[in-house]
């Protein structure tokens, strides 16, 4: 784990980088809790039954133990409804599509018998999949935010990071929470995969998915991260808006940004406005080719909708 301190754009920004899961994983068994927190009843610790409820998770120690050896509860209706939403992810401007060429993975029978030079087959695709497509997920949300609201933002966010997989591309996921107080902003940084390796959905489960994460192993580092004012333990910071969070960390256009769930117009109430409201938001317009043969689009709304 890497811990630095300095001023952006006005704020003292607290910056805990972990390289990967298991960086994070040991850091959570052995860091004390810190000078702020000290007195507190600290809120990732919490066994009430309605933390219980809101967490999803009995203890802390539960739900570090679900973050590294997997969460399987409720999977199959995860699949399921993933299922649904790839319905709505035939945005290609065309599939992979193998054409004639001097070399290949695959052999054009036809033209190697009549000694044609482009005897082989190669797979390519107009989308450019050597490209990397990199995807900034902030997993903090409001209290308020509902299990389902979470199921359905962490769901979508998977579906779209396995169908840019799928075409080839290369997915740069940043993965972190970052959250304010006071002139004071902690940004928790996780290196959940590289950009050349696929996304595996059992794997990213918990972390996407269950509301432990947030609130017992990302709660767990505010409680942990010296120089903090004591003003964090009421609340354990403020989200903060879209915009805001682009300008902290630059994020330009070229980049997807997915927040939290009302941000994104997921209410958890209905997967298929959700589905709707949530494209609308990420724009894929802006990063691949649309098949217009296949789909209108809509202007105003920058969604697709399937020609009939």
């Amino acid at each position: 784990m890497i811990s630095n301190i300095y001023s952006n754009n006005g704020y003292d920004f607290f910056e805990q980088k972990f390289k990967n899961r298991q960086d994070l994983i040991s850091y959570l068994k052995s860091a004390k809790t810190s000078l702020a927190f000290a007195s507190r009843e600290l809120a990732s610790h919490k066994t009430s039954d309605g933390y219980i409820e809101w967490t999803k998770t009995k203890s802390f120690d539960e739900a570090l133990q679900l973050f590294e050896t997997g969460w399987y509860e409720d999977f199959d209706k995860f699949l399921a409804q993933k299922k649904q939403i790839d319905k709505y992810f035939p945005y290609i401007a065309k599939k992979k599509t193998y054409h004639n060429y001097i070399c290949g993975s695959v052999p054009n029978v036809v033209n190697a018998i009549n000694n044609l030079p482009l005897s082989m087959r190669k797979l390519y695709d107009d989308n450019n999949p050597q490209n990397i497509i990199t995807i900034n997920y902030n997993c903090s949300y409001p209290w308020m935010t509902t299990q389902n609201q979470i199921f359905i933002n962490g769901l979508l966010t998977l579906s779209l990071i396995d169908f840019f997989d799928s075409l080839g591309y290369r997915v740069d996921l940043r993965f972190y929470e970052i959250s304010k107080t006071g002139n004071q902003i902690l940004f928790t940084d996780i290196i959940l995969k590289s950009p050349g390796e696929r996304i595996n959905l059992q794997k990213f489960y918990f972390a996407f998915c269950n509301p432990s994460f947030l609130r017992r192993i990302i709660f767990r580092v505010t409680e942990t991260t010296n120089g903090l004012d004591i003003q964090w333990t009421s609340g354990y910071g403020r989200c903060m808006p879209t915009d805001e969070i682009k300008k902290i960390l630059g994020i330009d256009e070229n980049n997807i940004f997915i927040n939290w769930p009302e941000q994104m117009g997921v209410k958890g109430e209905n997967i298929e406005e959700d589905i709707k409201s949530f494209l609308d938001a990420v724009v894929l317009g802006n990063y691949i080719k649309i098949d217009e043969e296949r789909f209108n689009i809509c202007d105003d709304k920058h969604v697709l909708k399937k020609k009939k």
